[in-house]
């Protein structure tokens, strides 16, 4: 997973959530191993904290961002693309759904214990934690914005570095 994690710093958010959804399939076995237990405390952690939800409203962002990455190649047909786009993106995340809130599981299984679940749970209940909560997707589009405006700045200034070397090497560079 660490691989994954390094190859989706140099790419877009789309090409690493395509990444992401993808390393989901082959770990989503391990889900089963979980206790009953633990995975009712997940479940119970999922609903309170409407993850569902959350991942309704982070959707669009992601497909707006592969657009854009598209768009960028082909001025002009942003309508065209957001068109093509929109159909198959919802359908291959449709379908890669299950896998998904599987690999949920898996994260929250080794970074908590039953606990810890337990715990989030209950603070999740509180008015506190429902206002968290409710401000969670705007802070998580917020800091994957300034996230990307970081990778997008410091990988063209490392890109400019290199770009001798680059062609030096007889590799083109994309600046």
């Amino acid at each position: 997973m660490r691989d994954v994690k390094q190859m989706a710093k140099g790419l877009g958010l789309g090409a690493a959530v395509l990444i992401l959804a993808l390393s989901f399939g082959v770990t989503a076995a391990r889900a089963a191993d979980i206790s009953p237990e633990k995975r009712a405390a997940i479940d119970e952690l999922m609903e309170i904290s409407d993850v569902r939800n959350m991942m309704d409203q982070i959707m669009p962002q992601m497909l707006q961002s592969v657009e854009q990455m598209i768009a960028a190649q082909n001025p002009g047909r942003d309508h065209e693309i957001a068109s093509i786009l929109t159909r198959y993106f919802g359908e291959s995340f449709e379908s890669y759904e299950d896998d998904f809130y599987e690999g949920l599981y898996i994260v929250y299984d080794r970074h908590l214990s039953v606990d810890d679940i337990k715990a989030m749970t209950e603070f999740y209940k509180t008015p506190a934690g429902q206002r968290i909560l409710a401000a969670l997707p705007r802070i998580t589009q917020e800091a994957m914005s300034v996230g990307m405006a970081f990778g997008q700045q410091a990988g063209r200034e490392a890109l400019e570095k290199a770009k001798a070397d680059l062609e030096a090497a007889g590799i083109k560079s994309p600046i």
